[in-house]
This record gives C-alpha cells, sequence and structure tokens, in this order.
C-alpha cells in the first residue's frame, strides 16, 4: 500500500513539472511569435509612411492594389479561424464596393463564397 501511495505521488509530480514544462514552453514560443507579428506590421507602417512621406502615395496604392487579390485568394488557407477570415475578407468586399474598383477573376469566387456581413458600426447608427 505504501509502495503504491509513493508511485502516485511520483506520477503526480512528473505530470505537474511536465504540465509546467509545457505550458512555460509553449508560452514563450507564442509569445515570439506574437511579438515577430507585432515587428513585421510596424516595419509595413513605417514603410507605407517612407512612400506617403517620398511622395509615391500613387505607387503605393497601385502596388497594394495589385498584390491584393493574391493576398486576399489565400486568407480562407492560411487563417484557421472562419470567423476571423471572413471578417478580413468582408473587409477586402468592401473597398472593392466602395471604390468601384472591379474584382478580380481569382478573387471572385472567395468573395462570393462569403456569408452576408454584418451592417458596420456607421450603418447601424444609420
Amino acid at each position: 500500500m505504501k509502495t503504491c501511495i509513493i508511485c502516485v505521488a511520483f506520477l503526480l509530480v512528473g505530470v505537474a513539472a511536465g504540465a509546467s514544462g509545457t505550458y512555460l514552453l509553449l508560452t514563450r514560443h507564442y509569445n515570439d511569435m506574437l511579438g515577430s507579428r507585432h515587428a513585421i506590421m510596424a516595419l509595413d507602417q513605417v514603410n507605407v509612411l517612407f512612400h506617403l512621406k517620398g511622395g509615391k502615395g500613387d505607387e503605393l496604392m497601385k502596388t497594394i492594389e495589385e498584390r491584393l487579390p493574391q493576398w486576399a485568394a489565400t486568407i480562407p488557407d492560411s487563417i484557421q479561424d472562419t470567423q476571423r477570415a471572413n471578417e478580413v475578407l468582408w473587409q477586402v468586399q468592401r473597398y472593392y464596393e466602395n471604390y468601384g474598383v472591379e474584382i478580380p477573376e481569382v478573387l471572385r469566387p472567395v468573395l462570393e463564397a462569403l456569408p452576408p456581413s454584418p451592417p458596420t458600426s456607421c450603418e447601424t447608427k444609420q
């Protein structure tokens, strides 16, 4: 009986140590990932500022508009959370609708498969 209690105690200590180690490892990895995303976002915004301050806003807009279909078409595959993917795609859809830009063929099936978007806060206030 005493041996069984000792074995159970060691098992519980081992499980607790393993769970703690795994938690610390995953937390560090997750924080590193968030830090990398934040750094990429900050660099992207600085790049946009360089273009705008350098008088290349039109060139930047044209480049982003040309690349938007390829980026947006990969969103359903790269963002696992369907709701989050839809939120991004609704914004892309709003861009094309608000500015009357024709939706490229590569992106049309993706946007047509979207469920109806919820009203924006501006639409709700009206």
